[in-house]
């Protein structure tokens, strides 16, 4: 038997001629729903219709910052965010991925309420700009348990590895440093 779809509820068909029809809701949370009913002339015909939830059945809301991170549910991908995904009850390893940012990966325990995660990567590389108050002072920088090393003077422009650890330093000639 064919069903025409006719949209998402709620669901207000004008016009509909007088007769015998068929209707059938269906939805990945919901056991399908159908029934056989009469559009009667002249009067207001109405199906108000509770649908019974499948019992395994759960909203997985995946959501990110930045938008567009792909998504994998235990090593398969699935789409990029935004995401709503019915899944079955259970343990669940999520990996978000998304070029020039930091991966990020959990373990979930998916219920029967729905699931909403919600993923911020970082970028790669933070701008760090750096203008000192005086023109020809020189700026150094030291990444963690390294040497020191001269980036140039005035103002400069540094790309840094994100959550790795810096000093930065400024010297000016005739100046003591701090």
């Amino acid at each position: 038997e064919r069903f025409k779809r006719q949209g998402k509820t709620p669901l207000w068909i004008q016009k509909l001629p007088v007769g015998d029809y068929r209707i059938q809701l269906t939805s990945p949370f919901y056991e399908m729903y159908t029934e056989n009913f009469k559009i009667k002339p002249q009067q207001l015909n109405t199906l108000s219709i509770k649908l019974k939830s499948k019992d395994k059945i759960t909203p997985l809301k995946i959501t990110s910052q930045p938008e567009k991170v792909m998504i994998s549910l235990n090593g398969i991908t699935v789409g990029r965010t935004p995401l709503i995904l019915p899944q079955e009850q259970g343990l669940y390893q999520i990996k978000a991925e998304k070029k020039g940012y930091q991966n990020e990966q959990r373990q979930i325990q998916l219920t029967k309420k729905v699931n909403i995660i919600n993923f911020t990567l970082y970028p790669d590389y933070l701008q760090l700009h750096v203008t000192p108050s005086i023109d020809h002072a020189k700026i150094f920088l030291r990444p963690h348990n390294k040497s020191w090393r001269l980036l140039g003077t005035g103002p400069q422009n540094i790309q840094i590895k994100n959550q790795d650890h810096y000093a930065l330093k400024v010297e000016v000639d005739g100046y003591k440093t701090q």
